[in-house]
């Protein structure tokens, strides 16, 4: 979470991305924070698409 409230995504979780099928490539993501250490939005700039699900580790 340390990487998503700096507003980047780290390599582990730009891998999951990749392996989840949701991108091929690992380095186009940007992040806006919107409630710090819970809910971001990751913008994948290659495909111009959103994702909006949960992360791993969310809790509400």
């Amino acid at each position: 979470m340390r990487a998503l409230d700096a507003g980047t995504v780290d390599s582990s979780l730009a891998e999951a991305f990749v392996q989840a099928g949701y991108t091929e490539d690992s380095s186009t993501f940007t992040v806006d924070v919107t409630t710090p250490g819970s809910l971001w939005l990751v913008t994948d700039n290659e495909v111009h698409g959103h994702l909006r699900r949960p992360l791993p580790g969310h809790r509400r």
